[in-house]
């Protein structure tokens, strides 16, 4: 009896320094968390935006937060956020600025529903205004600033995440619509599709671009950047 009282002992002792070891060893190796891995309302509002998802890719992006910009009414911008599963993550960002448009495209080698890589496209340029497309605010009042538009939403384990933020006047909102272009006419999603497709058509990720297109071309919405007469088509 004494001696299994003994083992018993020593084998709970073995346990013991096995476990804190194990912690030891976890506590190294974990990775840090950083702020967009939590619903922290960095890049979106704290609710049902998955930010620790979207959130890591617009960070891998380098991308600013225009939630966090919400307060200023001097700023107009939009972005589009594209997350298929199997695909490329792309986010294409349109700024009003002065007598035009800055468009930034961006596009990672990773994929939406899985790591999300790093840069492998990137594009800057400046557009007029008559350059803009001229159903692009059109469109932005039928679906960003239109208080009747509330698509169904639909949630599944693949396929892509469609996803705009609108800032104008003080006013942030945000879409996250999953297969947006999937039965679009039943689920009254094809003003979103069309505007989602015209965003991409303006980040021109057709074209054969270096990893860095315009590096000199700075951003309106950085703080540390100055404004920038011209245009590039």
């Amino acid at each position: 009896m004494f001696g299994y009282r003994k083992m018993n002992k020593i084998y709970c002792i073995i346990s013991i320094v096995c476990c804190c070891f194990v912690g030891c060893v976890s506590k190294k190796t974990e990775a840090p968390i950083t702020e967009y891995m939590v619903n922290s309302g960095h890049y979106f509002p704290i609710g049902d935006i998955p930010e620790w998802w979207f959130g890591k890719h617009l960070d891998a992006m380098q991308e600013i937060s225009l939630y966090k910009m919400r307060d200023n009414k001097n700023i107009e911008a939009y972005r589009f956020l594209y997350l298929p599963t199997w695909g490329n993550p792309i986010c294409v960002r349109v700024v009003k600025v002065e007598n035009g448009y800055y468009i930034k495209s961006i596009k990672l080698t990773g994929m939406g529903g899985y790591k999300e890589g790093k840069i492998g496209f990137l594009k800057t340029r400046r557009i007029d205004d008559k350059s803009l497309p001229k159903h692009f605010n059109t469109l932005l009042d039928k679906v960003v600033w239109n208080d009747n538009f509330k698509p169904k939403r639909q949630k599944g384990c693949d396929g892509s995440e469609w996803i705009i933020e609108g800032l104008k006047n003080g006013k942030y909102i945000v879409f996250d619509i999953w297969c947006a272009d999937t039965e679009q006419q039943e689920r009254g999603m094809s003003d979103y599709v069309a505007l989602c497709k015209l965003f991409i058509t303006m980040g021109k990720f057709d074209e054969n671009v270096g990893h860095y297109h315009n590096r000199q071309l700075m951003d309106p919405l950085d703080k540390k950047s100055e404004p920038e007469d011209g245009s590039d088509g």
